[in-house]
């Protein structure tokens, strides 16, 4: 009897084994209540829709017959920056648990010229997303720490001798719950909105002896805290080297420069989700700056920063006019149109520097 009892118990033992080899091969669960149900595919619609106001800067500063040809130039000069679309996107999923909000599952594809949308396969359950597009070719901030939620970091590069280069795209981010029920092909509409930003500095010759000009901003950001949409600063941000953009007229000269946002003392932390971020009063204290170094025939080179009062935001373009003065300084244009879309408080010095506000 104690023998047709262990080779019954043996028997249920072997079978038992049988049926959870089988469903692991399947991949169910180890508990062996049930199955799980395969991965299915579920199409992901990315759509890009952004907040900028580039075209209303380029109408309301640059307006006057004599800056035409600027503002085409300018605007062909970033149109890879504000664009409609993206070239690459890194699309992560999180647990949505907050303790250990860890990485589950990554894609990164780049995209076709017009391709907005594309098939990923997830299995069934509640996610935390962020998605990133433009970043590969930015060749200025990097993807860093994104194993977690929490930690995914948008980085600046720390530069030579202080000095950045200028950002060669547009980095635009979401992040959004996304939740996979797993019995039915489901669509997600993503908007990405736009991290970094522009400011242009339009500059006229006038009858200055000018044997080259060179242009720094400096005031912004130096990291981007996805998930929280955080923007972090250091005490001495680095300069960032503005792009000198060729002009037909030997009367004018522009430069640009592509970075992220400056301070805003109103609100740091919601740049990314607000609905009108152009519309913010002055602050006290020159909160960025731009730096030209003009250097004349003579050889004498003259330092004019040029504070800005109003913050520059995600998604933002902001253009200064100013023109060169004969012995070298640089001093802004008051006009009504510039007045209009740029609230300007600056001071013109010789090398010496301009606190930021903080």
């Amino acid at each position: 009897m104690k023998r047709l009892r262990k080779i019954g118990w043996m028997l249920a033992s072997l079978l038992l084994a049988l049926m959870q080899t089988h469903c692991d091969s399947l991949g169910i669960d180890q508990d062996l209540s049930d199955c799980a149900a395969p991965k299915k595919d579920f199409r992901i619609n990315y759509e890009l829709w952004l907040v900028t106001n580039l075209e209303t800067e380029l109408r309301t500063v640059l307006d006057a017959d004599i800056d035409v040809v600027a503002q085409n130039e300018l605007r062909n000069s970033l149109k890879g920056i504000f664009t409609d679309f993206a070239e690459d996107v890194d699309l992560s999923f999180y647990d949505v648990n907050l303790a250990n909000d860890i990485l589950l599952h990554r894609e990164e594809k780049t995209m076709d010229a017009s391709e907005r949308s594309y098939a990923l396969s997830l299995s069934a359950r509640q996610y935390h997303h962020l998605a990133i597009a433009n970043i590969k070719k930015n060749m200025v901030a990097e993807l860093l720490n994104n194993d977690f939620c929490h930690t995914s970091t948008l980085k600046q590069q720390e530069g030579t001798d202080g000095v950045v280069p200028s950002q060669q795209t547009g980095l635009f981010t979401a992040r959004l719950p996304i939740d996979i029920v797993g019995d039915q092909n489901q669509t997600f509409n993503v908007s990405l909105y736009m991290a970094n930003c522009a400011a242009a500095l339009l500059l006229d010759k006038g009858t200055a002896p000018i044997a080259s000009i060179d242009v720094k901003t400096k005031g912004f950001a130096v990291a981007f805290e996805i998930s929280d949409s955080i923007y972090r600063f250091v005490d001495d941000s680095p300069l960032v080297q503005a792009n000198s953009i060729p002009l037909p007229s030997e009367n004018q000269y522009l430069f640009c420069s592509v970075n992220f946002p400056s301070w805003n003392p109103l609100d740091t932390r919601m740049v990314i989700d607000s609905q009108d971020p152009f519309m913010v009063p002055d602050a006290d204290k020159s909160l960025w700056q731009y730096q030209v170094d003009v250097t004349l025939t003579d050889g004498s080179v003259t330092r004019s920063v040029l504070g800005m009062q109003k913050p520059i935001l995600a998604g933002q373009l902001v253009i200064l006019k100013a023109f060169v003065k004969d012995d070298g300084t640089v001093q802004p244009v008051t006009s009504v149109s510039a007045g209009a879309s740029v609230a300007v408080d600056w001071t013109v010095i010789k090398y010496p520097d301009i606190p930021l506000g903080r």
